[in-house]
């Protein structure tokens, strides 16, 4: 999640209450001087550590209210990072992972339109 704590936390628990088992979820908290300067550097942060820790076939980043309203281009920072972890699959065979961009802001749309959009963006991945 690309979003304040609380909006990962909240994830965590839906996910894990409705799977009935212990889900593992990332965020980049944002926190104040992200949210009026931009979390766009947290969020490259998280998307190479990620990857290279748990080496993940795909990482959904899903945008929240905060960086939604903020308009931050979290598009043009999936292609940096997918330009980055190029670079890291030379050094490591299998290291690049898919990068899917799942915008869900809290303003628009309730539970089921966020899940409905992530799987318009998985269809879209996999024709």
């Amino acid at each position: 999640f690309h979003a304040a704590p609380g909006c990962t936390f909240l994830g965590k628990v839906l996910l894990t209450a409705h799977l009935k088992e212990p889900v593992g979820l990332v965020g980049t908290d944002i926190k104040e001087m992200p949210a009026i300067m931009g979390g766009l550097d947290e969020l490259k942060a998280k998307i190479i550590d990620i990857n290279k820790r748990l080496n993940p076939t795909l990482i959904g980043v899903i945008g929240t209210a905060i960086s939604e309203v903020r308009g931050e281009d979290i598009k043009k920072t999936i292609s940096i990072c997918d330009l980055r972890l190029s670079d890291l699959k030379s050094e490591t065979e299998n290291r690049k992972s898919k990068i899917l961009y799942i915008p869900a802001p809290a303003y628009m749309g309730g539970f089921t339109d966020g899940y409905v959009k992530a799987v318009e963006v998985m269809c879209g991945l996999w024709p």
